[in-house]
């Protein structure tokens, strides 16, 4: 076997080494039966030629994507050889995943889009509904509980409850769901990121675990609290993004340092931190109050 100084530099090996490791050693463990399935017909006679897209694994462990076409020549009468010239298209195959992950992004936000619109078309017909259920149900509370520590009170108190979270829900999937810019407030960040985070959690796969910490201060600033909403949806599903599968997203907030920064999601192996301190969009600063 012969390797040319291209394949050496492709892959970080020096000829020798890979004579000495063999083609299956420096091949992905998921491509090898298939790679070793097209030799073999080829060394059986059943094919002159194939073509097959393949993972190698680069010295320093990186994988690297290859397109292997293999003919056969024929040196003399009853010599034959195998020639295989390797394209590397790891770029290739990076842009297509990056274009996969824009697909899905750009799908999940015609969903949202989707979702927005619908919420809009039922939110005030679900609304008058949940108004009669509450209206009849403070009704009923006043009519048929004079004992307040009674159970029907407390049935009934919880479907009131109920109702208002409900109304509480719409309200908030209406703000999401509404077009154009907001009214700015001076608002606590805070309770803010945590509404938000109980919305989002249960949208995240259970392998993802979230905490939130504030460092014990209270943040406030003036903005629209949809759009601080959105900020803070948008920072998760990065980090999620970014997590995969399985980890945990840390959502910290701490005071602006004043870098240029827009925001930063600092990576540890299984783990996301979103530090919002660094978060800066249209004049949004977080400061502590002291």
């Amino acid at each position: 076997m012969k390797v040319n100084k291209a394949f050496e530099g492709m892959l970080g090996y020096t000829e020798a080494e890979i004579k000495t490791l063999g083609l299956s050693a420096i091949t992905h463990p998921d491509d090898v039966a298939i790679s070793d399935s097209k030799l073999q017909e080829f060394i059986n006679g059943d094919v002159d030629s194939y073509q097959i897209e393949k993972r190698y694994i680069h010295k320093g462990g990186a994988t690297v994507w290859g397109r292997l076409t293999a003919f056969s020549v024929g040196i003399q009468e009853d010599e034959t050889y195998m020639v295989g010239m390797i394209a590397d298209i790891t770029h290739e195959k990076n842009m297509v995943d990056e274009q996969a992950r824009l697909q899905r992004r750009l799908q999940q936000a015609e969903k949202m889009e989707a979702i927005g619109a619908l919420t809009g078309g039922i939110a005030h017909d679900f609304n008058n509904i949940l108004a009669s259920i509450m209206g009849y149900t403070d009704l009923a509370i006043l009519k048929f509980c004079d004992d307040k520590e009674g159970k029907l009170n407390q049935y009934l108190t919880e479907v009131y409850k109920a109702g208002a979270r409900a109304r509480d829900l719409i309200a908030q999937m209406m703000d999401f769901s509404r077009a154009g810019g907001g009214s700015r407030s001076i608002l606590s960040v805070g309770p803010v990121v945590k509404e938000t985070l109980k919305m989002i959690e249960p949208t995240l796969p259970s392998s993802i675990r979230v905490s939130y910490d504030a460092g014990g201060h209270s943040y406030f600033v003036s903005i629209d609290p949809v759009r601080l909403n959105q900020i803070v949806m948008n920072l998760v599903i990065n980090a999620r993004d970014a997590l995969g599968e399985k980890g945990e997203i840390n959502v910290c907030l701490k005071p602006y340092n004043g870098r240029e920064v827009e925001c930063v999601a600092a990576i540890r192996r299984s783990k996301v931190t979103i530090l919002s301190s660094v978060l800066r969009i249209k004049g949004l600063v977080l400061r502590p109050l002291i």
